[in-house]
């Protein structure tokens, strides 16, 4: 049996651990901070509407394999977890970009799946084009407690037959940690450690032995609110209200990978705010399950990561907005519900997530045959606001990734982004 270290708690690092479990392995977490710290502003797990809506273009290939296989395992768990935990729904996207079928690389994917004619009624105001579908969405802090619950648990019980396992690793043991200096530092901190999952976000930009200059923060704020009604499940006599629409722009997240222009003099005071108006343009509704929480959003701030306090008016703009797309998140007194306003750092970077083996290793002395053993490196980070919606995919990659390194035969992966 192989002991493995993951280094953080966010959606990638849990998901990780959970399939890296599956296959026999010994986990260990360590993190700053864990999945019940629900209120920590320092990572964006706990803050996130977790939809399955995939991002990814026709030419991303690794993206879309990962949001492929997280669906395929998302709709196994639907059918067999509670509704408060993943619930699946009517989804619909608007954009001024028209999109025909062959445009849309999920389109033969997902269930229901059509464009809606130019002058169909659905259609937001000052949008033009729309496709709908059927996905998921989770509650996040449901689907992180069931999560941890199959990580922590002697032998998982309440797993899909996906992802069942005759030979689950022993049950997964978190460390917290205050600080976590360099990769050498959290190799120390667990006996015997033969592979480390570095899935530390935001923090791999100051992490000694990454120190990747391609992270960035893209801060994001959303409105979590209560809509009792989105709780009612469709029958033959009642149509549920509760729908997923998401309505953009300009894609915020392809802004993050423009090279900023800078004014004469060096000033980029312009192009920054451009940038920052132009994710705002983004609304949307995503109900937690079937919970009658919904989280409305919201903004993509790239390169922002303070202040980490809700701005009122954006807060103002999004309820506003939200609210002509789905009317029925307000209440008979014609307002809103509000349970509370978040801001949350999404752990982006500047071409795409890094999945993939590390260019070093880290040896450590072992006290016990006084000899130095090679602890390898899987990165897993990066992936921006697409995390719950691609976390099974880059687990799936990071399973292969570590037991080709623990067969000690060199893998063939992407080249570094680094």
């Amino acid at each position: 049996m192989s002991t493995i270290t993951v280094l953080g708690s966010g959606i990638l690092g849990l998901t990780n651990a959970f399939e890296l479990r599956r296959k026999g392995h010994k986990v260990v977490i360590v993190a700053r901070d864990l999945p019940w710290d629900r209120f920590s502003q320092s990572f964006a797990s706990p803050w996130a509407g977790a939809n399955w809506c995939s991002f990814a273009s026709k030419e991303e290939i690794d993206e879309q394999r990962w949001d492929a296989k997280t669906y395929q395992v998302w709709r196994n768990l639907e059918s067999e977890l509670s509704d408060q935990i993943i619930a699946r729904l009517n989804f619909t996207e608007l954009s001024p970009a028209e999109r025909g079928k062959e445009d849309v690389w999920f389109s033969d994917l997902v269930d229901d799946f059509k464009i809606l004619p130019k002058t169909t009624d659905e259609l937001g105001k000052g949008s033009d084009f729309a496709i709908t579908y059927t996905s998921f969405t989770i509650s996040v802090p449901n689907y992180t407690e069931w999560l941890v619950s199959q990580l922590k648990s002697e032998t998982p019980l309440e797993v899909p037959s996906c992802l069942k396992s005759s030979k689950w690793g022993p049950p997964v043991e978190f460390i917290r940690t205050s600080t976590l200096g360099s990769i050498r530092s959290a190799a120390e901190l667990v006996p015997g450690c033969e592979v480390m999952i570095n899935c530390t976000g935001l923090g791999s930009l100051d992490l000694e032995g990454v120190e990747d200059r391609n992270v960035h923060p893209i801060m994001g704020q959303t409105v979590l609110i209560n809509v009792p009604s989105f709780r009612s499940q469709a029958s033959s006599s009642y149509s549920s209200p509760c729908r997923c629409v998401m309505k953009v722009g300009k894609s915020p997240i392809k802004k993050e990978t423009t090279t900023r222009k800078t004014k004469p003099g060096g000033d980029d005071g312009q192009q920054e705010e451009e940038e920052e108006e132009d994710g705002k343009q983004a609304s949307y509704v995503i109900p937690r399950a079937r919970t009658g929480q919904v989280i409305l959003g919201g903004s993509f701030q790239v390169g922002k990561a303070s202040p980490l306090t809700p701005d009122k008016a954006l807060t103002e703009r999004i309820i506003k907005s939200c609210s002509q797309l789905v009317p029925e998140i307000l209440g008979p007194d014609g307002k809103v519900d509000i349970i509370s306003e978040n801001i949350g750092l999404r752990p982006a970077r500047h071409g795409g997530a890094r999945v993939e083996i590390g260019q070093s290793v880290v040896g450590l002395l072992d006290e016990q045959g006084g000899k130095t053993r090679q602890v390898g490196v899987v990165h897993s980070y990066g992936i921006g606001p697409a995390g719950y919606q691609a976390s099974f995919g880059i687990a799936e990659q990071v399973v292969q990734l570590t037991e080709k390194l623990l067969k000690g035969r060199q893998p063939h992966v992407r080249h570094s982004k680094i």
